[in-house]
C-alpha cells in the first residue's frame, strides 16, 4: 500500500473517525494500485456496511475488472441505501458498458474470440438485454461457425433495436446460413421457414437459387400429390435467380430438372436446348434433354438425343475420322448412313459406343451444318438431333 493511503487511513483512525472515507481508495487508483483501492473500499464498508459511496466506487472498480456480477450488487448497495445515487450509477454502468463493447468489437476484429465472449458477458450483467452487446455477441458466434447462437442473439438485438438496418441484415445472413445447414442435414422444412424469416428482415436479400434447392428438396420430401406447390415454389424461385443472374448456368440446369420433375414438359425441352446452345458439348444436356422428350411421348427424338449424350460422356472417338466414314458407307449401301455421308461428307468427329449385346452405336457430328446422326447397323436411332442457335 503506498505511504501516502497509510498516513491519511492512519491520520484518520487518529482522529476518532469511526469509518475512514473510501477516498483513500482514489488515492490508490491514482497511485496505480488498484488492489489497494479495493483493499481499502472493503475495509471502509467492513467498517460501515451502509456507505454508499464506498459501494458505488467499490462497484466502479470491480466493473473495469471485469468482475460484473459482484459490481452490480454494489451499485444496487448504494442506490439503495442512498436514491441520489440512482443516476450516478445507471449512468457508471452504461459506460462500463460502453467500454466492454468496444473493446468486445476490437477483439472480435483481432480473431479473439474467448476474450470477447469475457467481455460481452460482462456487459449483460452490467445492463442485461444492451441491443449492442447482443449484435456484437452474434458477431462472435457468427465468426466461430455458430450459425443457430448467431441467429439467437441477433433475433434478441433485432427485438431490443427494431427498424435498425444493419441488425436486421446481419440477421438475415445468419439466418441464411443457418438455412443452408440445416438443408445440408436433411431438414429442408426448417431450412424453408429460416429463409421465410429471411424475407421477413431482409426482402432484398439475394436468396432465390437457395430457395430453389429447398423447395424442390421439400417435394422430394412430401407424397406425390402433395409436390405440385413445392415444385412451382422452386421454379418460381429459379426464374427470379436467373432474371438477377441470367449467366447462371447451373441455376438454369436446375430450373430444367424442377420443371420435367413438375411435369410441365414444354418448359424443360426450352430450358435443355437453350443451354445445348451454349455448350453444344456437354453430354449430360442431351441425356436430360432426352428424358424430357421421352415424358413428352417423343421416344424416337429422345433415342437419338440420349444416343448423342451417351457418345459424348463415354464414347471413344475414331481417329481417322474421314476413313471411318468412308468405310463405314461401304459397308452398309442404301443405308441412312450411307445416304447421310453422300449428302453432308465426311463430320467433324465421330464418337463410338457398345449397346448390351455388342451392337455399335456410332454418333456423327456435323458441329459446323449443326446436325448429329446417331446409327446402329447403319440405320438412323431417331432423327437427326439439330443443334440450337442462339
Amino acid at each position: 500500500m503506498p505511504k501516502r493511503l497509510l498516513l491519511i487511513l492512519w491520520v484518520l483512525t487518529a482522529a476518532g473517525c469511526a469509518s475512514p472515507s473510501p477516498r483513500g481508495g482514489d488515492m490508490g487508483l491514482e497511485g496505480g494500485g488498484s488492489s489497494d483501492a479495493e483493499a481499502a473500499y472493503r475495509r471502509a464498508l467492513a467498517r460501515d456496511p451502509d456507505d454508499a459511496d464506498a459501494h458505488f466506487r467499490l462497484a466502479g472498480l470491480l466493473a473495469a475488472d471485469g468482475r460484473a456480477e459482484e459490481a452490480v450488487t454494489h451499485y444496487d448497495s448504494a442506490q439503495a441505501l442512498d436514491a441520489g445515487f440512482k443516476p450516478r450509477v445507471a449512468e457508471d454502468r452504461r459506460r462500463r458498458l460502453r467500454d466492454c463493447n468496444e473493446d468486445a468489437a476490437r477483439l472480435i476484429g483481432d480473431g479473439r474470440h474467448a476474450e470477447a465472449d469475457r467481455l460481452l458477458g460482462a456487459a449483460e450483467v452490467l445492463v442485461p438485454g444492451d441491443a449492442t452487446t447482443l449484435f456484437l455477441r452474434g458477431r462472435s458466434r457468427e465468426a466461430q461457425g455458430d450459425a443457430a447462437g448467431a441467429v439467437e442473439a441477433y433475433r434478441l438485438a433485432v427485438v431490443k433495436s427494431p427498424g435498425d438496418r444493419e441488425k436486421q441484415r446481419a440477421l438475415a445472413g445468419a439466418l441464411a446460413a443457418l438455412a443452408e445447414a440445416r438443408y445440408e442435414e436433411g431438414a429442408p422444412q426448417e431450412a424453408w421457414n429460416l429463409l421465410q424469416e429471411v424475407r421477413r428482415n431482409d426482402p432484398a436479400a439475394d436468396l432465390d437459387y437457395v430457395e430453389g434447392t429447398v423447395a424442390y428438396a421439400l417435394a422430394r420430401t412430401v407424397p406425390e400429390e402433395e409436390r405440385g406447390p413445392h415444385l412451382d415454389a422452386a421454379a418460381d424461385a429459379f426464374a427470379r435467380h436467373l432474371r438477377r443472374h441470367p449467366q447462371d448456368a447451373d441455376a438454369r440446369f436446375n430450373l430444367g430438372a424442377v420443371l420435367l420433375a413438375a411435369e410441365r414438359y414444354g418448359e424443360a425441352v426450352a430450358i435443355y436446348l437453350d443451354l445445348i446452345a451454349a455448350d453444344p458439348q456437354d453430354g449430360d444436356l442431351y441425356m436430360v434433354l432426352s428424358r424430357a422428350h421421352s415424358f413428352a411421348g417423343q421416344p424416337e427424338m429422345a433415342a437419338a438425343e440420349e444416343a448423342v449424350g451417351h457418345a459424348l460422356r463415354a464414347g471413344e472417338p475414331v481417329e481417322n475420322t474421314a476413313d471411318w466414314a468412308a468405310r463405314a458407307a461401304a459397308r452398309f449401301p442404301g443405308s441412312d448412313l450411307a445416304e447421310t455421308y453422300a449428302g453432308q461428307g465426311t463430320p467433324e468427329a465421330i464418337h463410338t459406343y457398345s449397346l448390351p449385346g455388342g451392337a455399335l452405336v456410332e454418333v456423327w457430328f456435323y458441329w459446323i451444318d449443326g446436325s448429329l446422326h446417331a446409327f446402329r447397323e447403319g440405320a438412323h436411332l431417331g432423327p437427326p438431333v439439330t443443334l440450337p442457335r442462339r
